[in-house]
């Protein structure tokens, strides 16, 4: 998983979640690359059912690139 670093801008977005709801924010976009094969192993191990899925090292892994990226881009 990588963060498109130089991607990373504030925008305001008109878009829809993933429960097909739209919405309008206004905040940072950081674009969040994933390779095919990680795609496949993050979704292998990932359970939505399951309140503790994924697991803390994967979310501590996700979640210290998205603030990492938050944290370069507000400088």
């Amino acid at each position: 998983m990588t963060i498109d670093q130089p991607s990373v801008r504030a925008a305001t977005v008109a878009a829809e979640d993933t429960s097909g709801a739209p919405f309008a924010v206004t905040g940072v976009v950081i674009p969040v690359i994933i390779s095919d094969e990680e795609a496949a192993s993050l979704l292998a191990a990932y359970d939505s059912d399951n309140a503790y899925s994924p697991d803390a090292a994967t979310s501590r892994s996700i979640a210290r690139a998205v603030l990492d990226a938050l944290k370069a881009h507000s400088g």
